[in-house]
Parts: C-alpha cells; structure tokens; sequence
C-alpha cells in the first residue's frame, strides 16, 4: 500500500485580506491561542477545514463581520481562524473527532459559546 505525506497547509485568508482583521492560523495553531489570547479580550474563533463547502461560503462572511468589528470596537475584539482539518496541527490533536465544519465560537474571558 502506498501513501504519501499530506502537504503543509496554505493560508484560508491572503496575506491581503486577513490582517489586520483576522489571525489564521492555516496550520492548526492552537495551544497559544488559547492560553495566551482568547482569555484576555473578546473573541471569535472561525474552526475550518479548507476543503469544506460550508467553510469556503462563510468565509467571507466571516472576513465581513471581522472588518466590521475592527472598525466599530476599535479592535477590542479578535478575530482568529483555525484550521483544525489538517492532521498534524495542534487543533486537530485536540479535537480529534469533529464531525463536521465550520465551527464558530465566542469567547467573553474563560467563558465560550459555540454553534
């Protein structure tokens, strides 16, 4: 049987597009987010798999809402995309059994909310 290596991820958002809006963490960056970021200001997290129709449709929606926010709240309000699809990331280690994407969830300090 033969079975290939699965290739490093590519950015979900341009360099373009993203910053200063949204943080994506294309390489399932997740550990640092949550320890360091999240719990320190209010936050929205966008949980993606790049393949994945649903992701790709919110995507810009979710870039929209981003912009919006940054412009309104003066940037007290963050926004990160993860992709917890891609095998070798930290997100997909810890959520080894997602079964279907994207996810959104809201942070106010160590409280969530999720959809």
């Amino acid at each position: 049987m033969k079975t290939r290596v699965v290739p490093s991820p590519d950015p979900f958002f341009s360099e373009k597009e993203a910053p200063p809006y949204i943080q994506d963490n294309y390489k399932g960056e997740y550990v640092d987010l949550v320890i360091n970021q999240i719990p320190f200001h209010p936050s929205f997290i966008f949980y993606y798999a790049p393949w994945d129709s649903e992701s790709v449709a919110a995507k810009n929606v979710f870039l929209e809402i981003a912009k919006h926010f940054y412009h309104v709240e003066k940037g007290l309000v963050k926004f990160y995309a993860v992709n917890c699809w891609w095998p070798y990331g930290e997100c997909r280690q810890n959520y080894k059994n997602l079964s279907h994407y994207p996810i959104f969830v809201a942070h106010i300090g160590k409280q969530s909310v999720s959809s």
